[in-house]
């Protein structure tokens, strides 16, 4: 578990952290916006991302790569309107599932869910 340094460009409402969880074996990531780094910011995350989807984690330094991965998706998502950055966390956390991996051939959605992704044609946002 990390947190993505502090973002400059606050969002509209204030955030300017990410904090991201990785699992280390499929290499799940849980993510959420906050607005600062505080003990109950970190409880919060841990129990509705983590203990009461998942239970206990293992320990692992996933979390800087995952950090960067998602770093990088975000700035191609919001370049246009920095401050909206926030808002593109969920669908930032969707591409970073679905994608596939080179080493396992596979997406993390699959490995964690035994099946692939399926996006209904009507909100399919990969057009």
């Amino acid at each position: 578990m990390d947190f993505v340094r502090q973002i400059h460009s606050a969002s509209s409402k204030g955030h300017t952290f990410i904090i991201v969880a990785t699992y280390y074996f499929t290499k799940w990531v849980e993510a959420s916006v906050v607005k600062n780094i505080t003990s109950a910011t970190v409880k919060k995350f841990i129990e509705t991302k983590i203990l009461h989807r998942f239970g206990v984690p293992e320990s692992n330094g996933q979390a800087e790569a995952s950090n960067k991965i998602l770093v990088n998706i975000i700035k191609r998502t919001v370049a246009e309107n920095l401050e909206k950055w926030y808002e593109r966390l969920g669908e930032t956390l969707w591409t970073y599932r679905t994608s596939k991996r080179t080493v396992t051939g596979t997406t993390l959605y699959a490995l964690t869910f035994g099946q692939d992704a399926i996006i209904p044609k009507e909100i399919n946002v990969y057009k």
